[in-house]
């Protein structure tokens, strides 16, 4: 019987019946290998970010997503262009997903000529022609859907999960020369082992002045806690000395910073001197003023200069003045104006600890302090105490920019503020000091 008798009401089954579910089975095959692109896609990305990782390519996360990307639809482009689906594989695919109990396979293989063809041959076509008819639209859905593949879509996942870590990570620094022969190497150990107890010693220095700060001296608490989580940084990392050193004198400068801004560094300079690196030392005469005032009794010089105030003026319960009182007060004053002039520079630039120190920090109107305490000392042994009184009190003459009578002294409140910034100073002081390289008990430092 010729073939054409095996066409049903709708057509062959090879022609206008199969060609439906052809498509089906490319769009669902297309879908099926796009999971495998993604695979095949994360891949190659995790390839692009090991090489990034190990700094042998500069590339950015943008390179690994758009290679990732072209391989995911190459695979399902190939599989478009190279896949040929036979009518017979169709036929039987259509039988097995839709449960036609080999309606379509028989008919395509009598109108192929595959099968001898029998007086029944037309009944077949029509039933399977029928049956395809007869499909309703949800059933073809499902039958043809695209399977979800759990393995490339796990490889996928991995791959994104570890390509988004890879790029979070910095690149790997080239690895270091090693050392030629044992003894470079035992000195290397030897130098990292140094860095490694100046940078425990720094640690526990900086822990105890975090824990034991004045709970005023914000700014030292702040130093204290950084240059404590920096050495415990180099700990964790035990760099080599030159790195060591560098860490090191970075927490020295950092120190000295805080310094210069507690003490009202003008802005402009302090810039110039990060700019000069004279950040990186320790300024030697700010450190000298800073030890002779805090081991100089300046509540009693202080209260001392109030007390002659208030007795020159006839304050009532103020008593008299001995010229050996006087004599004592004058080497004290004398002995202050002279830490001073010896350290020029410490209080150049620093205007709030000038404004701090007022009359304390003033060289000049100590010395004209002085000359007041001589010319009391003579008028005291000429004329007595009484000779002496006067309302404008010590300030007699207007000392440099105070008005006569006004006081040239400090309140308590002035004072006890002038102790903790001076206190704090120092303690910053002996922070950075510690840190910076000569210092840090490390050999080679400058």
């Amino acid at each position: 019987m010729a073939s054409g008798a095996l066409r049903g009401p709708g057509g062959t089954v090879t022609g206008s019946r199969l060609g439906p579910f052809r498509g089906r089975l490319a769009v669902a095959g297309a879908a099926e290998d796009l999971q495998w692109g993604l695979a095949a896609g994360g891949a190659l990305a995790v390839l692009l970010g090991l090489l990034r990782w190990l700094d042998l390519a500069p590339l950015a996360a943008g390179h690994a997503a758009a290679a990732a990307v072209c391989a995911a639809l190459a695979v399902p482009a190939a599989g478009v262009l190279l896949r040929r689906t036979s009518a017979r594989r169709v036929a039987n695919l259509v039988d097995e997903r839709l449960g036609l109990a080999e309606r379509v396979g028989t008919a395509y293989a009598l109108e192929a000529g595959e099968a001898q063809a029998t007086p029944l041959s037309p009944l077949v076509a029509e039933d399977a022609a029928a049956s395809l008819a007869a499909l309703p639209p949800d059933a073809l859905r499902r039958a043809f859907r695209p399977r979800l593949l759990p393995r490339p879509l796990g490889a996928f996942g991995a791959a994104a999960a570890l390509t988004l870590l890879l790029f979070s990570l910095e690149p790997l620094e080239p690895s270091k020369e090693k050392p030629r022969d044992p003894a470079a190497a035992a000195r290397e150990q030897a130098e990292r082992n140094d860095a490694a107890k100046a940078a425990r010693k720094l640690r526990e220095e900086a822990k105890a002045a975090e824990e034991t700060v004045d709970p005023r001296h914000a700014a030292l608490r702040a130093v204290a806690a950084e240059m404590r989580r920096q050495a415990e940084e180099m700990l964790r990392q035990n760099p080599p000395k030159a790195a060591a050193m560098a860490s090191f004198q970075k927490m020295g400068e950092l120190a000295r910073e805080r310094q210069e801004l507690l003490a009202g560094m003008d802005p402009a300079r302090l810039q110039e001197m990060k700019a000069s690196g004279e950040l990186g030392k320790i300024d030697g005469d700010l450190q000298k003023l800073l030890a002779k005032l805090l081991s100089a009794d300046m509540k009693d010089l202080n209260a001392q200069l109030a007390a002659l105030d208030a007795s020159l003026k006839g304050a009532e319960g103020a008593g008299e003045w001995s010229p050996e009182m006087l004599a004592a007060l004058k080497a004290k004053v004398d002995e202050l104006a002279e830490a001073l002039a010896k350290s020029p520079g410490a209080l150049e630039g620093r205007k709030g600890l000038r404004e701090g120190l007022q009359v304390l920090g003033d060289e000049k109107l100590l010395r004209e302090i002085g000359e007041r305490l001589s010319k009391l000392m003579e008028t005291l042994r000429k004329q007595g105490w009484e000779g002496c009184k006067d309302p404008k009190g010590l300030n007699d003459d207007g000392m440099g920019d105070f008005e006569p009578g006004e006081p040239i002294y400090l309140t308590d409140l002035e004072l006890q503020a002038m102790l903790d910034r001076l206190k704090e100073l120092q303690e910053l002081a002996d922070l950075g000091q510690l840190s910076f390289c000569k210092n840090c008990g490390m050999s080679g430092g400058t």
